[in-house]
């Protein structure tokens, strides 16, 4: 009964474990497949805006209210803050989410392609945590 018991504790343990190592994101891969973005956007705080608007600080910030691009009236009417969630429903089809946006972008319907894209985005575009003193 024991053995029993230790047994299936070890398959749940690697089981849990391979799938946390599924999870994991190669950052390369998540770059070259982010670089679609790059065309239309940047990412540094100091940078200005392209085709798209700056996505420095996107996650959190309410869609259509970057300062200085001038949004569709479709995405200035959003009320929504930008989070992983909606990231990924925009990714996978901009024009289907907001009708009327300006984003050229059709999407992808690969949820490991937008997982990359997302990530990549939050480690290039997600500020500094201020430190407490």
């Amino acid at each position: 009964m024991m053995r029993k018991s230790i047994l299936t504790l070890a398959a749940v343990i690697l089981t849990t474990t391979a799938a946390h190592a599924a999870e994991k994101i190669n950052m390369d891969t998540a770059k070259r497949q982010a670089a679609i973005c790059t065309s239309c956007h940047f990412f540094n705080e100091a940078e200005g805006t392209k085709v798209g608007p700056n996505l420095y600080g996107v996650l959190g910030r309410k869609a259509g209210t970057k300062e200085g691009f001038m949004y569709s009236d479709a995405m200035k009417a959003q009320k929504f803050k930008w989070d992983k969630k909606r990231l990924d429903k925009w990714l996978t089809n901009p024009k289907a989410m907001v009708p009327g946006t300006k984003m050229s972008y059709p999407g992808t319907d690969k949820p490991e392609i937008r997982k990359n894209i997302i990530a990549w985005v939050e480690s290039v575009t997600t500020p500094p945590k201020k430190s407490k003193k």
